[in-house]
């Protein structure tokens, strides 16, 4: 009889410890299919109301490759657009390690370009005023973290692959390739979306075919939802700059 009761103690013990061990959560799976990491990457980004983060740019021209590297802030958005945005940028033309800084940025009312080589700060409520320079920046704008359905576009593009995993300075990410099909006009993407939270943090642009991408984008020291200051997107005319409402050269 002791033995017996001993057994079933035993066997108790063990069906209420596989039990406990069956009742925790286990640990979600890491997602393995790419369409599965752009909707986890899509509904992270799109809360996000703000972002700010350190870029490095790379674009390759008939004239050969550009270089910009910089910071940018922004937040909101109106039509295709952020609705407040600041970059700083160097900018470094194809064989040449000389940077011209400019800084452009819009207020939700006016937009800016500060341009150190002319000592001219242009200003207007029309985004002309920013020039050919400042509308090539906006490249450096990644309008997913503002935009209401940011990778919807890549979530129904023609191909999606998963490619495996890579390191984008300190973070490890899911590489995700990405043909975007007629409606995209021959376009692709390679994505990077951190383990960590699955937002962006490299992009390389590109088209179905091309052995380079004409597009890399590269993000550091990224912070979602920064407290922001707002006298950030007002630039100002320092002492000896002069004003105008004439697009940038």
């Amino acid at each position: 009889m002791s033995s017996l009761r001993t057994l079933f103690i035993a066997l108790l013990s063990t069906s209420l410890a596989v039990a406990q061990e069956e009742g925790k959560q286990k640990p979600a799976a890491a997602p393995t299919d790419a369409v599965e990491v752009l909707k986890k990457a899509d509904a992270a980004t799109k809360a996000v109301k703000a972002v700010s983060y350190d870029v490095e740019s790379a674009a390759n021209g008939m004239g050969g490759r550009t270089r910009v590297e910089g910071s940018v802030v922004l937040s909101g958005i109106v039509g295709r657009m952020p609705e407040k945005f600041r970059i700083d940028a160097k900018l470094m033309g194809a064989g040449s390690d000389e940077a011209r800084r400019v800084i452009i940025a819009a207020d939700g009312e006016n937009y800016y370009l500060l341009d150190e080589k002319t000592k001219t700060l242009h200003k207007d409520i029309d985004p002309s005023v920013l020039g050919r320079a400042g509308q090539a920046l906006q490249a450096l704008l990644m309008i997913e973290f503002v935009h209401a359905s940011p990778f919807s576009d890549e979530i129904n593009g023609a191909k999606q692959e998963r490619r495996g995993d890579k390191k984008i300075g300190d973070e490890d990410c899911h590489e995700i390739y990405v043909e975007y099909g007629a409606a995209g006009q021959g376009q692709t993407a390679v994505w990077y979306f951190s383990k960590k939270d699955f937002l962006p943090r490299a992009v390389k642009r590109g088209r179905v075919g091309a052995e380079s991408a004409a597009l890399e984008m590269t993000l550091s020291k990224l912070v979602a939802d920064p407290k922001l200051d707002q006298a950030k997107f007002k630039l100002e005319a320092p002492e000896g700059y002069t004003t105008s409402d004439e697009p940038a050269p």
